[in-house]
């Protein structure tokens, strides 16, 4: 049942969306975007969804390998739409797809994650304003994990304007979270970025963290990659994202 529904669901997404998206792009999307629901659905008590221990937890790990494993530099045009039309949960998604599982936010600061990539390669123009915001307002949530994807994600949703809530992520030293955010300073392409991370290497005192900074400074050159509000084509790109 749950292979019918993924294949009934990858018609009605391809027939519905505007741009010609090859299915095979996002079809491991849906499968397990169903397979999450079927599981979600499943579920006795679901107030354990969210438990690191639980098949769902499981399931939702499937669902971001996927929308990840589906992203490519090449074909970011098309799968952007595809992207899209989950970020704004769409008519034909929401008919198979239980909206708890549509709008977790895992699924929906993985989505932003990737829209905002598209968005700086010039694959997408979509209004980052909404998904910055979203993804703020995840920074500070009780769950470490979903605090962590929002940190990765602003990297490509923000702006100018969270400098100062990475940094102070950074220097909290916090294993991985900082790492992650100095990751997401420098994808801000911002100056003020720069000058944070440079002002971080000399602050922190775990010596693996200097190092990976100091090696994200070494690569800026002084020049800004990406103008903010604008976007590069993936040609002449360095990021690889």
């Amino acid at each position: 049942m749950n292979i019918l529904k993924s294949i009934l669901l990858l018609c009605i997404v391809s027939c519905s969306s505007g741009a010609s998206v090859p299915p095979k792009q996002y079809n491991d999307v849906v499968n397990a975007l169903v397979d999450a629901s079927a599981t979600y659905d499943s579920m006795a008590n679901k107030s354990f969804a969210d438990s690191s221990a639980s098949a769902f937890s499981r399931k939702l790990i499937a669902v971001i390998n996927a929308l990840n494993n589906n992203w490519s530099m090449e074909s970011a045009e098309y799968y952007s739409n595809f992207l899209i039309q989950l970020w704004n949960m769409d008519e034909s998604f929401t008919e198979k797809i239980d909206p708890f599982v549509l709008n977790h936010p895992k699924v929906r600061l993985e989505v932003a994650r990737l829209i905002g990539q598209a968005n700086k390669i010039c694959a997408s123009n979509f209004d980052a304003t909404v998904i910055g915001d979203y993804v703020r307002s995840n920074l500070h949530n009780s769950n470490p994990s979903i605090q962590l994807s929002a940190i990765r994600a602003l990297g490509s949703v923000g702006n100018g304007q969270d400098v100062e809530t990475l940094l102070g992520i950074v220097l909290e030293e916090r294993n991985g979270f900082a790492e992650h955010a100095a990751s997401s300073l420098d994808l801000l392409h911002d100056k003020g970025a720069y000058s944070a991370l440079k002002s971080a290497v000399k602050q922190v005192k775990r010596d693996d963290l200097k190092k990976y900074i100091t090696e994200i400074n070494e690569y800026y050159d002084g020049s800004i990659r990406l103008p903010e509000g604008g976007c590069i084509s993936n040609k002449d790109s360095k990021d690889s994202f």
